[in-house]
């Protein structure tokens, strides 16, 4: 998702496609990250951290959602790809 925002950033138009219903992968699915046992996905911001209980996402996945360049397809399989770049 860093290579997506990066890249969007450069101009180029991104589309992310995710096969399962929602971003982040296994990641996504952790409840806290080693060494610091902090919350994986607010990375341990000073109001998260260990014992978060309150959903919440990085800021990865609000900028994808916000960023123009970016188009998100969920629940998504590629099954064919034609043209030239």
């Amino acid at each position: 998702m860093r290579a997506a925002l990066d890249m969007a950033d450069a101009g180029l138009k991104v589309y992310l496609i995710e096969q399962t219903p929602c971003l982040g992968g296994r990641v996504a699915q952790l409840g806290y990250m080693f060494p610091q046992h902090d919350c994986v996905l607010c990375r341990g911001t000073p109001d998260h951290g260990y014992g978060c209980t309150r959903p919440s996402i990085s800021p990865a996945y609000i900028q994808h959602n916000q960023h123009p360049n970016i188009e998100i397809f969920t629940s998504t399989r590629v099954v064919d790809i034609a043209g030239q770049a």
